[in-house]
């Protein structure tokens, strides 16, 4: 196992955990923005 493949490993999973944070936040800025809706009606 060389440093290079560590760092490959390491740079993929980071961009799978900022890929998952994103859509996660994105869909709980949806769900408040529905629930936030729904009271100023």
């Amino acid at each position: 196992m060389h440093v290079n493949d560590v760092y490959a490993t390491r740079l993929c999973t980071y961009n799978v955990y900022a890929t998952y944070t994103s859509l996660l936040s994105l869909f709980a800025g949806n769900l408040v923005t529905e629930q936030s809706g729904k009271h100023l009606r």
